[in-house]
């Protein structure tokens, strides 16, 4: 799987191609055993399953391994440096792969893979979960409460960070309402809808970031 996570960190946080980035990267040990042996952490531009390339180091590769093993329910830093290729793109994805060849039993591959965004604006520290992990997928909610007067919650989930559209639209679909359209950090968020100025009836209100779309159905009762 694939998460955007705060174990992540870059030095400096907003480079230029060309500049020396340092990457630590967080090695957690969820199992009640130790290791085996060291952890390898291997280091991408771009997701490896998709066509992500590797990042090379001032070490010659694109890995770098824990100092030995990692206690049970422990945590290691590791740290990468490599030059930003030339050509980089704004707010790349750089991911991080820990075991990759699968080897180690306590480290598991239905996890073992997280990103973070170059250049990107700080995760805020309420958009995360316990083990620091955002949102896998997106997702819109259903409004709640729904039927509602005159106020109801839309909750939304955003897996990268981005620009997020919401508009609300009558029963004929014409556009009645611009709830957001700014830039927000991977996460989950809430926000209301006011349909005091507005008659009672059905509504639609629909999210847009990135290539992902969908609409949902509410209902103003007064």
């Amino acid at each position: 799987k694939r998460f955007q996570t705060k174990d992540i960190v870059f030095t400096p946080a907003r480079p230029n191609p060309g500049d020396t980035l340092t990457i630590t990267a967080r090695v957690r040990n969820f199992s009640l055993i130790p290791t085996p042996q060291s952890v390898s952490v291997k280091f991408y531009l771009g997701d490896p399953d998709s066509g992500g390339t590797p990042l090379i180091g001032l070490n010659g590769t694109n890995t770098v391994n824990t100092i030995g093993s990692v206690f049970e329910r422990g945590r290691v830093d590791v740290e990468f440096e490599c030059i930003l290729p030339p050509g980089t793109p704004s707010f790349p994805r750089i991911y991080a792969v820990l075991d990759q060849e699968n080897s180690i039993t306590e480290i598991h591959e239905t996890n073992n893979k997280g990103f973070n965004v170059l250049g990107a604006p700080s995760i805020p520290s309420d958009m995360l979960t316990e083990n620091n992990i955002l949102p896998a997928e997106y997702a819109l909610y259903q409004s709640y409460p729904n039927p509602f007067n005159p106020t109801t919650t839309i909750k939304y989930a955003i897996p990268i960070s981005e620009i997020v559209t919401i508009k609300v639209y009558d029963l004929l679909g014409s556009e009645i309402s611009t709830l957001l359209n700014e830039y927000k950090s991977a996460g989950t968020y809430t926000l209301d809808f006011n349909g005091s100025s507005f008659a009672s009836g059905v509504y639609f209100y629909q999210i847009e970031a990135g290539s992902f779309v969908e609409t949902k159905k509410m209902i103003l009762m007064k």
